[in-house]
């Protein structure tokens, strides 16, 4: 029987389904919104505004995308179209030898002379065809082609490499790419390049049915160098105006580092020496386009291997274009005498940079003041008191002693404890390390022996005969030992083995045991963290650091240099000047005679500050044919593409934090930074590492770039002192052949232990006299650990930045 079911609760049963309320979050629900918009009405011109608005931001959007759109074509455009008739720089370079000769190729560049070419005909600048300027037909601008000054001289090549356009390289089908080939491409690539493309010589000598297949080979091996080039192939039948046209028009990423300063590639240079003594400083005068950036007279300009100098003057000289529109103008314009210079930049006596290089030292400036008057009576009052008593005057010895030692402690300290001073600013504490492998353990008296004149010599392992019946070959042995090098090959023997221990052992040294370690060591620190322990950057500088300019916040200041234009007094880009250099060296200038007869020369206008001595710290890595480990403070030439110095870096791990590890060998396919003191530049610069041959030669073995201009920037030397448990008992262990006195055990006691598997520890106490010492550990180490103790000091590269000049 049906009945009638009550709604709501009843004794606490649910008679009604209750469903859960709609969770809205943090916005109201759309019934919530109309009860707190009850009675309001909204205006319906409102809505219309609202999406007249809308309208609006939409069409405002799209416009200001079009406007950036436009502006960066317009700029591309303007690019590729210079506004003056400055020519477009092409630079020939022969990968394989003769059969690519840079000027057989320029000769076929250039458009023929038959009667079917009817346009501009090419100018030979030097008469030998290594130097000509073409119009191309298609190109409303010019081209120049240029070869390198010595096909033989990697670092003329460079030089007019880096103010080129378009760089070619020049393949044949016949021989492959030499071993000089090689390096140019290897050279050129790191310096960086604006555009480059391959032309190929010989194809005539190919049969049609293989031409299509060596196409393709060369093509391979063209995109393998460098991804971007494009293959153009010589032929006599074929008119080169298309591929000059090419040059002109491909793609120009430009070069960073050279777009930052103002440089000239030279077509006219003469040098004048002094009237009054041809010996003394002459003028160096220079025609060429300014390009990169505008040249100001203030401002010093670089030779690349000559050095830095001031600017005399500079003349404008009007361009071609230029020229057209005064005579398009008609009389309103004095049109008669168009080789009149436009305008003479003079530099200014208060605003011209001056060549000071470094800061001069002032040998008082880290003295104590003056004494005063007080100070001065109570010194004399102490005089006469002594003269009084009669007191003898002691005869002092001065020795050289720990820091905090006493001079009744002092005068305990024997003479064979003396040191005497390294010409190696990093051991100025005594003996240095290689010196303390050799005298260990008496080993030096089982190697030497003395004569009668107390002279040491060692004796030198006996050379074996080899005797063989064929007299050809004894000559041929005799031969090869002539042209053999003996002493540079036990040299690289030397080097090796040493990289290899470095390798095996890092940082491990062996305590001395006829001195005290803490007078052997005493320069090094413990450190409870390497990463987070405090180390002052300011700490006992050396005296070199007082020669070095530094900057507050030189990522600011590059920015601002960077950014600051000149709108008057400066020769704008693309003006064609005469810059008159002074006080260029007599052996300067007839060496410049000599090496750049054919006009093909860069003069680089440098920035501000760029002249100062700083510390610069590279990031290099050594190349693939560069096999051998580079010591530390070895000599090494850098190319930087605006200077060419010879210097004696050191090396340090790339990391992180204030604190950088030093490392004595840079390994092969390690990326470490080289720290010395050169004149500033802005990052980034590329940068190239040659190697000074026996021979006389150069050879590359790194590549990388400028970094940072830091100073402040620690590099940190670590040694270890190894030790070997002698007897364990749980987490104590007895360590012995870390140190030989107890001395030494006191003196380094708070210095924490570690292990190569991983333990920690420290010092608890000596043991008998020997240098047995009881330490602690963390957990239980094991009798193949060994115990060692890191010890800490900083490192400074030496003062030897020698500017490379070609006129030595």
């Amino acid at each position: 029987m049906e009945r009638h079911r009550p709604t709501g609760k009843l004794g606490g049963v649910r008679l009604k389904q209750e469903n859960k309320k709609h969770k809205t979050g943090r916005h109201r629900s759309k019934s919530q919104c109309a009860d707190d918009n009850r009675g309001r009405v909204e205006q319906y011109n409102s809505l219309r505004k609202r999406g007249h608005k809308a309208t609006e931001a939409r069409r405002d959007r799209k416009n200001r995308m079009n406007q950036i759109r436009s502006e960066k074509r317009k700029n591309i455009m303007a690019a590729k179209r210079p506004q003056s008739d400055e020519p477009h720089v092409v630079v020939v370079i022969s990968l394989c030898g003769e059969a690519t000769d840079s000027v057989a190729v320029i000769k076929q560049l250039t458009p023929t002379m038959s009667m079917d070419y009817d346009g501009p005909q090419p100018i030979d600048i030097n008469g030998d065809g290594s130097c000509v300027l073409v119009r191309p037909q298609e190109s409303k601008g010019r081209s120049v082609l240029l070869t390198a000054t010595s096909a033989t001289d990697i670092l003329s090549i460079l030089q007019v490499a880096s103010a080129a356009d378009t760089v070619v390289f020049a393949i044949s089908v016949q021989e492959e790419i030499d071993e000089f080939g090689d390096l140019c491409t290897q050279c050129v690539r790191a310096q960086g390049m604006a555009s480059v493309a391959h032309v190929v010589m010989n194809m005539d000598l190919v049969t049609p049915k293989r031409k299509s297949e060596v196409k393709k080979y060369l093509t391979k091996t063209a995109t393998s160098l460098f991804p971007d080039t494009k293959l153009h192939i010589l032929e006599a039948s074929r008119d080169p105006s298309g591929i000059l046209w090419s040059f002109v028009n491909q793609k120009n990423t430009g070069l960073s580092w050279r777009d930052k300063h103002p440089y000239i590639l030279t077509q006219e240079s003469e040098f004048v020496p002094n009237a009054e003594d041809p010996s003394q400083n002459g003028t160096l005068i220079v025609k060429g386009y300014v390009r990169g950036r505008s040249l100001d007279p203030n401002r010093l300009v670089c030779l690349p291997g000559y050095g830095a100098f001031q600017v005399k003057k500079i003349e404008c000289l009007p361009t071609e274009r230029f020229r057209k529109k005064k005579s398009q103008l008609g009389d309103s314009m004095d049109t008669h005498d168009t080789n009149t210079t436009t305008a003479i930049l003079s530099p200014s006596p208060e605003l011209q940079e001056s060549l000071q290089s470094e800061v001069p030292i002032d040998p008082m400036a880290g003295e104590q003041t003056w004494p005063s008057d007080q100070e001065i009576r109570d010194a004399r009052e102490e005089t006469m008191l002594g003269n009084e008593e009669s007191i003898p005057e002691s005869k002092g010895k001065l020795v050289r002693v720990p820091k905090g030692t006493s001079s009744y402690q002092a005068s305990w300290i024997v003479d064979a404890f003396d040191l005497e001073e390294e010409e190696d600013n990093d051991n100025k504490d005594g003996l240095s390390d290689e010196d303390m492998e050799t005298l260990e353990d008496g080993t030096v008296d089982e190697l030497c022996k003395e004569d009668d004149n107390k002279r040491v010599h060692f004796e030198e392992p006996e050379e074996s005969d080899y005797v063989t019946l064929e007299s050809q070959a004894e000559i041929s042995a005799a031969k090869y030992d002539q042209e053999m090098d003996v002493s540079q090959d036990k040299a690289d023997r030397e080097r090796i083995l040493a990289a290899k221990e470095d390798i095996e052992f890092p940082d491990e040294v062996d305590t001395p045991t006829n001195i005290l370690a803490k007078v052997r060591f005493q320069k090094y620190r413990g450190l409870q963290s390497f990463r987070h322990s405090p180390w002052d950057p300011r700490e006992e500088l050396p005296i070199e650091y007082a020669r070095i300019f530094q900057f507050q916040n030189f990522r600011t200041t590059m920015k601002r240099i960077l950014k600051a234009e000149e709108d008057f007094g400066v020769a704008d880009v693309g003006t064609q000047v005469i810059l008159h250099i002074a006080d260029v060296p007599s052996a300067a200038g007839m060496r410049w005679k000599e090496v750049n007869r054919d006009n093909r020369f860069v003069v680089y206008g440098l920035l501000k500050h760029e002249n100062k001595i700083s510390l610069l710290n590279f990031k290099i890595k050594l190349v693939r044919s560069q096999t051998e480990p580079i010591k530390s403070k070895e000599p090494l030439i850098f190319c930087t593409g605006l200077r060419y110095f010879k210097t004696q870096p050191i090396y340090s791990q790339h990391s992180l934090g204030d604190k950088h590890k030093f490392e004595k060998f840079m390994h092969p396919g390690a990326v470490c930074m080289a720290s010395t003191f050169a004149p500033i530049h802005y990052p980034t610069m590329p940068t190239l590492v040659f190697r000074q041959m026996p021979s006389g030669g150069i050879r590359l073995v790194a590549t990388g770039s400028l970094v940072s201009v830091n100073p402040d920037r620690m590099v940190i030397k670590r040694i270890r002192l190894a030790g070997h448990p002698f007897k364990i008992n749980k987490r104590s262990a007895v360590v012995r052949y870390m140190f030989w006195n107890p001395e030494d055990i006191h003196w380094y006691k708070p210095v924490e232990l570690v292990t190569k598997y991983g333990r920690r520890g420290h010092i608890k106490e000596s043991l008998g006299t020997h240098g047995h010492m009881k330490c602690i550990f963390d957990k239980q180490i094991i009798a193949q650990d060994t115990v060692m103790m890191n010890l800490y000091k900083r490192v400074y590269p030496k003062w030897t930045y020698k500017e490379l000049l070609l006129a030595d």
